[in-house]
């Protein structure tokens, strides 16, 4: 199971690679550049309101609650000054499988983010490569072994 940004690339070559394995989305980034996007004309002060609703979807465990919480989202005051928020927050509704925790199994073993492949490799930055540069794969090769013969 892999935890993946919506990136329809990313998603083609794991499938590719790990024909059996299955993915889920972490989608707050791309949601978060959506409100920022100037084209999109969300008021500054709004923005963290649509995020907050967006978010309090994605952390619903149950599927009831998820659906309520889309619905109250929907609804809000915030997002009704937003026609093009609302579309969005309907196409991104239609994925919701993919990245709302409440259709999350145990196959996940409670992990809900990609912060676990973010600090492992913040660790091998910081330990393996001592925050130095590998240039190439052989400077990458070396740095490596030799950190962890030591």
């Amino acid at each position: 199971m892999f935890i993946i940004d919506d990136d329809l690339a990313e998603q083609n070559a794991i499938k590719s690679t790990f024909p059996e394995s299955g993915s889920k989305l972490h989608v707050a980034q791309v949601v978060w550049h959506w409100l920022w996007n100037l084209v999109n004309k969300v008021a500054v002060g709004d923005m963290k309101t649509l995020m907050q609703e967006f978010q309090s979807i994605v952390r619903s465990t149950s599927v009831e609650k998820a659906e309520l919480t889309y619905k109250e989202a929907c609804d809000s005051p915030t997002s009704k000054k937003y026609g093009n928020w609302r579309t969005y927050l309907q196409s991104q509704w239609e994925s919701r499988e993919l990245w709302c925790i409440a259709w999350r199994g145990a196959e996940m073993c409670g992990n809900h983010t990609n912060n676990y492949a973010e600090i492992t490799v913040r660790l091998y930055k910081v330990i393996v490569l001592s925050r130095c540069k590998a240039y190439n794969v052989t400077a990458l090769v070396d740095f490596t072994c030799t950190a962890l013969v030591d």
